[in-house]
């Protein structure tokens, strides 16, 4: 399965990048790192949506594949305020409250997930994942919350995101 990313996201070939870490984690960083679990039966969309109030209404998933020399280019999951349609895409759910970012496979080099302003990596390993909260306690976008796919220089990585929105979807009407 291809990515479904517009063309601002789409993943592009770039030069071969060097000298992966394990990045520290410190607690009062956005990001989190989710050790790997047991395979479940139930899609972890499903999983992982069910920790929150609302349940999965508040969830908007996608799936994503970087083939070597592709990467994701540094982005906010948050929508922007000075986004001419910021109104209408936040009108009912509101903004994106919060990421999860799951490794559903590993890669053989790079890949990694990079927060560049908290100066953070986090290589793929499959069923790890990140979490991180994209608004601040007022509601505000946080700027720290800046990250990027790094490239894969060997192997496939497969990755799904999940962002959980404000508010959840009202169900339609009759």
């Amino acid at each position: 399965m291809e990515p479904q990313m517009d063309s601002e996201h789409k993943p592009v070939p770039s030069a071969r990048r060097d000298g992966a870490r394990r990045a520290q984690l410190c607690s009062a960083a956005p990001p989190t790192l989710l050790a790997p679990s047991p395979p479940s039966r139930s899609p972890l969309s499903s999983r992982e949506a069910a920790s929150t109030p609302a349940g999965g209404a508040c969830a908007e998933p996608l799936q994503v594949h970087y083939q070597p020399g592709q990467e994701y280019r540094p982005h906010f999951d948050w929508l922007s305020p000075t986004d001419a349609r910021f109104a209408e895409r936040t009108r009912d759910t509101g903004n994106r409250l919060l990421s999860f970012f799951i490794f559903l496979s590993g890669c053989d080099a790079g890949g990694c997930t990079a927060f560049p302003r908290l100066k953070q990596r986090f290589p793929p390993e499959a069923g790890s994942g990140l979490v991180w909260y994209n608004l601040d306690r007022d509601g505000a976008p946080d700027e720290r919350t800046l990250h990027a796919g790094e490239p894969v220089e060997r192997g496939e990585k497969w990755g799904l995101n999940i962002w959980l929105r404000e508010r959840p979807r009202r169900p339609p009407t009759a």
